[in-house]
């Protein structure tokens, strides 16, 4: 998805002064859900689900029973664990020592240890953080799936939780930050079932699209299936098209919710409550969800929220022969037979398959299924070296054991510094930041006209000396410096970002608590009314933002 830069250019660079101010008397608490955390993923974990020929799944394989490889090249396996009916496997009794027990231990390989999330013997909770796409979705369709997500609550146990966010094809609202409590998860669900849903206008146009073409087919040819020979017609061509981008500014927004929310501990799952994601093949577009998903352990499982919508379908029964086959693994439902139904089931299978999710096309049993599908899995963690070079790593699990498959994440990507500022301030624009951590001041002057369509935008950076690194101290004193991270976003939802600008100084002394730091920029934006989000990095990882509405 192209992205329109809002922010063009930081031009003038930037010049600090240092001004002592006094701390806050009473400085805000740290809140205890933080929003645009750090990221900074330094082990890969591998979730791994094994069956054998029937498709059943396999249990009591060992580390050794895995080949895992990273760009065709097989890594260790740093950490290793089974994780059966949601149970950690209990530590390994220590053997009595005998004479020949030290010559043994010497030559036997030690078996990796499980990771540091996974206590022995314990329990290992499922966060699963849900994303109700309210772009596509029709309302009534929207709400039988929220319906059955409320109904299956009775299935968390201790340890899992939920955190529920809507997407209204502009922007994330929260509606549940994580949590364990049922009740109020309840009281989101039925917000979420309240607001209003966009798809009904979509499926409006296309049947309308799909009369017309048929009237426009028998008119021309008197022959009705001569474009309806591979499934679909004109208007389809340009119906799915059409929403191509849309399906792209959704999978983005799906990704700023991942890294928006802070990071949990144990199984990380993301269900999808997709309204019928038409995709037209580019793996730009579901891109941003894929690799925000690999990057943070999360696995997607996508829902088909529309399910089967037989007046769609009767135009397209033709080719009901030609419709794509129901895999096995599938969570199925009814025959899927319309071209729009085809290319929004391969969105829901490559963003499943990409992360080693499975795509649930039955909504009325989604959570239950995603639940039965996430208890049981081998939990494998690698520890690559990070270069932070930006790249992509492809990731393949083989088991050594003949008969028997794997389905895990399909990649990892090592971020560029610049990247990861750059997605951390897209994501507390997206859906705010820690009110504890909004700590940093930018004040601006009036605008300057530049052209027709851009302006400059004099601001002032006050940043606390103290949240800085601080550097090896140099002869003309202390080096401290910081990265600053700017991200925007308009009324109709186009973003531009400017990462990884360095904010350094010279202090003549050790920084110390009241000390401002002031910087002196200016911003070169478009002509028209967006909120900016500035976000310093330093010492402390996460970073310290404040936010400003411009209007011009």
């Amino acid at each position: 998805m192209k992205r329109a830069p809002l922010i063009l250019a930081l031009l003038l660079g930037l010049q600090p002064g240092a001004a002592p101010s006094q701390p806050p008397a009473n400085p805000p608490e740290r809140a205890a859900a933080e929003f645009g955390e750090r990221i900074d993923v330094r082990a890969v974990d591998v979730e791994v689900v094994v069956v054998d020929a029937k498709g059943q799944r396999v249990h009591g394989l060992k580390a050794e029973d895995f080949k895992l490889l990273v760009d065709g090249q097989e890594e260790r396996v740093d950490y290793f664990a089974e994780v059966a009916e949601g149970q950690a496997p209990p530590a390994p009794a220590v053997p009595e020592t005998t004479p020949a027990a030290p010559v043994a231990a010497a030559t036997a390989p030690a078996a990796p240890p499980s990771p540091p999330s996974v206590a022995a013997g314990g329990r290992v909770g499922t966060s699963y953080l849900v994303f109700v796409d309210e772009a596509f979705a029709v309302s009534s369709q929207r709400n039988a799936a929220l319906s059955t997500l409320e109904r299956d609550l009775a299935l968390l146990g201790p340890g899992d939780r939920m955190a529920i966010v809507a997407y209204d094809g502009h922007g994330l609202t929260l509606l549940s930050p994580w949590t364990g409590d049922t009740a109020a998860l309840r009281k989101a669900f039925a917000q979420a079932a309240k607001r209003p849903a966009l798809g009904a206008h979509i499926v409006a146009d296309r049947r309308g699209g799909q009369r017309a073409d048929a009237i426009d087919v028998q008119d021309l040819y008197d022959d009705a299936d001569l474009l309806g020979v591979n499934g679909f017609g004109l208007n389809q061509f340009w119906d799915q098209g059409k929403s191509a981008s849309g399906v792209g500014r959704a999978a983005t927004a799906a990704a700023d919710a991942l890294r928006g929310l802070p990071l949990p501990s144990g199984r990380r799952v993301m269900m999808v409550l997709a309204g019928g994601w038409p995709w037209d093949g580019n793996p730009k577009a579901l891109r941003p969800l894929t690799s925000a998903a690999n990057l943070l352990g999360y696995t997607l499982y996508p829902v088909h929220v529309a399910g089967y919508d037989p007046l769609m379908e009767a135009a397209d029964a033709e080719v009901a022969a030609t419709g794509s086959p129901v895999e096995a693994s599938h969570m199925s439902s009814p025959p899927i037979l319309s071209f729009w139904e085809r290319s929004s089931e391969a969105t829901l299978l490559s963003l499943a398959r990409a992360t080693g999710g499975v795509a649930a096309f039955n909504r009325d049993h989604a959570l239950r299924q995603v639940f039965l599908d996430t208890r049981s899995y081998y939990w494998l963690g690698i520890s690559p070296v990070w270069k932070a070079d930006g790249r992509a790593h492809g990731i393949r699990v083989e088991v050594r054991r003949p008969g028997l498959s794997a389905r895990a994440r399909a990649g990892f990507w090592d971020l560029s510094r610049d990247t990861t500022d750059a997605l951390t301030a897209e994501s507390v624009l997206s859906l705010g930041g820690d009110p504890a951590r909004k700590r940093l001041t930018v004040t601006a002057a009036a605008p300057r006209g530049r052209d027709r369509t851009t302006i400059e935008l004099p601001v002032t950076f006050e940043v606390p000396a103290e949240v800085l690194t601080r550097l090896a101290q140099v002869a003309k004193g202390y080096p401290v410096e910081g990265r600053l991270a700017i991200a925007s976003l308009d009324a109709a939802g186009r973003r531009g970002s400017l990462p990884g600008q360095n904010l350094r100084v010279v202090l003549p002394e050790a920084p110390r608590p009241g000390v401002v730091l002031r910087f002196h920029s200016v911003l070169q934006l478009r002509r028209a009314p967006q909120r900016l989000v500035f976000m310093v990095t330093g010492a402390e990882g996460a970073p310290i933002w404040t936010d400003l509405e411009f209007k011009p």
